[in-house]
């Protein structure tokens, strides 16, 4: 067999490897079950450099309008800080919503990634007495948004907009996804060595 044939045949069965392990740890989230949840976290993402909302911003933040009139949910929790420039995800995003409707709504303005969305917007859902939830992202990040949800509700969906997301989007998410099973694994390896230690 010719040495370039090798060396594709290796790498396609990397990235099929790869993609299996990812599909294991980030399974097809959970679609909407119920016609009501107590509450919708939207996750924020980065704004324009001049500030003004980006596409995905408003695709997230009109999909989230849309379940909020539908009843789908009585609260609206808006996540997201201060990421790639200057302007706030999660207050630009509730601007936006609140030029349109009015809405029952809260800003959690401290999260700079998918994590700290859910870590830092859950006293804003316990202040309200919220349990069950529905998760409002991109098509692209709703396994790794998924990964995170599960850990905080067994009542939940993620819920998405229609419109396809850009190719580029999907290298950089499946990046993303690796990076969090490496520092789950650098955290574990932590804890385990610390508990060996004493």
């Amino acid at each position: 067999m010719p040495i370039l044939a090798i060396i594709i045949t290796s790498l396609v069965s990397i990235l099929v490897a790869g993609a299996i392990v990812l599909l294991h740890f980030f399974p097809r989230a959970p679609r909407q079950q119920h016609a009501h949840y107590d509450f919708a976290l939207v996750l924020g993402c980065p704004c324009r450099p001049d500030g003004s909302l980006s596409r995905m911003q408003r695709r997230r933040m009109d999909h989230a309008l849309w379940l909020y009139e539908q009843n789908a949910c009585s609260l609206l929790i808006v996540s997201g800080g201060s990421v790639k420039n200057e302007h706030g995800e999660a207050d630009a995003m509730l601007a936006y919503a609140r030029r349109q409707h009015a809405i029952h709504a809260e800003a959690e303005t401290r999260a700079t990634n998918t994590y700290e969305n859910f870590v830092y917007a859950r006293a804003l859902w316990e202040k309200h007495h919220c349990h069950s939830a529905i998760i409002v992202t991109s098509p692209f990040h709703a396994r790794r948004a998924n990964y995170f949800a599960k850990r905080y509700f067994s009542d939940y969906c993620i819920s998405t907009y229609a419109q396809h997301d850009r190719l580029r989007n999907w290298p950089i998410e499946w990046y993303c996804m690796c990076k969090c099973l490496w520092i789950e694994w650098k955290i574990h390896r932590q804890n385990k060595t610390g508990k060996q230690k004493r």
